[in-house]
């Protein structure tokens, strides 16, 4: 597993490398793509101070159902989609719409086990990410692959 983790690590500087320097390009570009893809003025928003030790409790009680759920989430893929998408990333002869309609293949196989009361923008976008974080854990050479194909 050392070595699984020591790939993991150098697919993830090089990623980190690579976006770094995409980074320099932007600069001076003064707003921010925001998740809904429009962009908008960057501004400073001071941390909030908690007005109490009971919303303080509330904050921590919400991120715990937040983990759960996440983690329920997370349970619910089954390796079999997971080893099916590997493979699909593997494929070199693939062009990278056809990986993003293998991964949105699966999203939309995952949306039937989400609870009902979750956003479906929120369900989704959570589970493209946990779905690439799995497949990256499976193959870490993949990491940079699935990385350009889920935010793309």
């Amino acid at each position: 597993d050392s070595c699984c983790s020591n790939s993991f690590q150098t697919e993830l500087q090089a990623l980190g490398c690579e976006l770094s320097v995409q980074d320099h390009l932007w600069e001076d570009y003064e707003d921010e793509l925001q998740t809904d893809g429009s962009r908008a003025s960057r501004f400073h928003v001071q941390r909030i101070e908690a007005d109490s030790e009971s919303e303080e409790d509330l904050i921590q009680t919400l991120a715990r159902q937040l983990a759960q759920i996440g983690d329920s989430m997370e349970r619910s893929i089954p390796p079999r989609l997971v080893d099916h998408l590997v493979m699909q990333f593997m494929n070199r002869n693939l062009l990278e719409e056809d990986r993003r309609g293998h991964l949105a293949t699966a999203v939309e196989q995952l949306m039937q086990t989400c609870p009902a009361d979750l956003e479906q923008e929120k369900a989704t976008l959570v589970l493209t990410m946990l779905l690439a974080k799995k497949v990256a854990d499976h193959t870490p050479s993949l990491l940079r692959d699935v990385f350009r194909t889920t935010v793309n």
